[in-house]
């Protein structure tokens, strides 16, 4: 989540769900117009290939090709589980998010090396 998202919902806590509400009917819009999924993808892989870069900082000897699929991969799935998650009561939507939490960061912070990949082969 962003901050200013984060902020939004901090100062209309009595109406998040009207907000929710509308986000996913513009989600739904951007889906049923192929020019505006189009675009969503297009910004979809530019995050990605923001994250893929700062992985591949911190991840050195890691698969480019493969640090960039991953990257691009938690980034859809990250704005899929958001609308998941709004969909769902809050608990629910809590659990999901902190689950989506948990395996992203078990990429992030250990994605598959050439050493790694090679060492489970044996």
């Amino acid at each position: 989540m962003t901050l200013r998202f984060q902020y939004w919902q901090f100062r209309h806590q009595s109406e998040p769900r009207i907000f929710f509400s509308v986000m996913r009917d513009i989600w739904s819009g951007t889906q049923a117009d192929k020019q505006l999924m189009a675009l969503e993808l297009a910004e979809s892989r530019a995050c990605g290939a923001l994250l893929a870069s700062a992985m591949l900082r911190v991840h050195p000897d890691a698969d480019p090709k493969q640090i960039a699929s991953s990257a691009f991969l938690i980034w859809q799935l990250g704005e899929a589980t958001m609308r998941l998650a709004i969909s769902l009561n809050r608990t629910e939507g809590d659990a999901i998010v902190d689950a989506f939490k948990r395996i992203t960061l078990r990429e992030l912070l250990l994605p598959q090396s050439p050493r790694r990949r090679a060492a489970g082969r044996q």
